[in-house]
């Protein structure tokens, strides 16, 4: 084999060898400052010298001196091992420097309603790392996670059957139903509202649309009788609902945290007694590469809800 083939199986290990062995005068020294054994490192200096075909310590009773070319070859191999030693350091610290970015699947109310403090919090913690929030119908989410447009999402919605081969589900937090209604509208004067109650006025949910993956229609029809008003305007996001109730046209149904306070401009009033409460998931692939800033911020999620599961 060639002088220049064998150069490649030069170690980081047989220069440490060679350089302690110069520093401390003898194999057995530079074996104990190693935590190595003194045939390990007598075996590295060795190699060396079978490498570059030259003499590099000279051996005495009392240990060993370096020859010519080997204080050449200590000086040279101490600033690669210099640079070598500074590597990890500076690695990770260009790696703070550059941050984490990930993207993050979320419903519009999710993210104003549950996580906006969340993010304003994390932020301020992990100034290095940039997010991106992919607004969307809690039934896209999983979608999103599972095509690589996101990172991880969170939605009530359940995964498909054909969805549970390549992503994860986990709960994080509980939602509960509340009826949001203008401030004066009689039902607001009713200490119980029943689900009866409801079908007296118009409900703006899109029908089996928007309500947290779950269908509205159906919901309804196992807890009340009788024919419902049909609304003139509907929407699928929680804040186009607001704003319809707000308009006058009628009641909506949401599904809001229940550590979350009711909006100051219209009259909230959960409906745990007729509706499950409803478990937001995280959603994530398996066997993906999740970045410890990335499990931070799902931590300040499930810290954030007295509620979290």
């Amino acid at each position: 084999m060639s002088k220049a083939c064998q150069h490649k199986k030069l170690t980081l290990q047989q220069l440490r060898s060679l350089c302690e062995t110069a520093r401390s005068g003898s194999f057995a020294a530079a074996a104990t400052a190693l935590d190595s054994s003194h045939a390990t490192v007598h075996q590295h200096v060795h190699a060396l010298e079978r490498s570059f075909g030259v003499k590099l310590v000279d051996p005495h009773e009392r240990g060993c001196t370096m020859t010519e070319s080997g204080w050449l070859l200590v000086e040279l191999a101490n600033a690669v091992l210099e640079t070598t030693d500074r590597l990890q350091q500076t690695f990770a610290t260009t790696l703070a420097d550059l941050g984490c970015n990930f993207t993050i699947a979320i419903t519009p109310r999710i993210f104003l309603e549950d996580l906006a403090p969340v993010v304003a919090e994390f932020c301020k913690q992990s100034p290095q790392t940039r997010l991106t929030f992919l607004e969307m119908d809690a039934g896209e989410i999983a979608t999103a996670v599972e095509t690589r447009r996101a990172d991880f999402g969170f939605t009530p919605v359940p995964l498909a059957q054909d969805q549970i081969r390549t992503l994860d589900s986990e709960a994080s937090y509980l939602l509960e139903i509340r009826i949001v209604g203008p401030k004066d509208h009689p039902l607001s004067r009713r200490r119980v509202i029943r689900p009866n109650d409801l079908i007296k006025y118009p409900i703006v949910n899109a029908p089996g649309k928007g309500f947290s993956g779950l269908n509205l229609e159906s919901l309804l029809d196992q807890v009340t009788t009788g024919p419902r008003i049909v609304p003139q305007a509907t929407a699928v996001f929680a804040s186009s609902q607001r704003e319809l109730v707000r308009l006058g046209f009628g009641l909506a149904l949401l599904a809001v945290a229940s550590s979350t306070a009711p909006h100051p401009e219209f009259f909230e009033r959960s409906l745990n007694g007729s509706f499950a409460k409803v478990p937001v998931r995280l959603i994530r692939r398996r066997g993906a590469h999740w970045p410890p800033a990335a499990e931070d911020f799902v931590r300040l999620v499930r810290a954030r809800f007295s509620s979290a599961p």
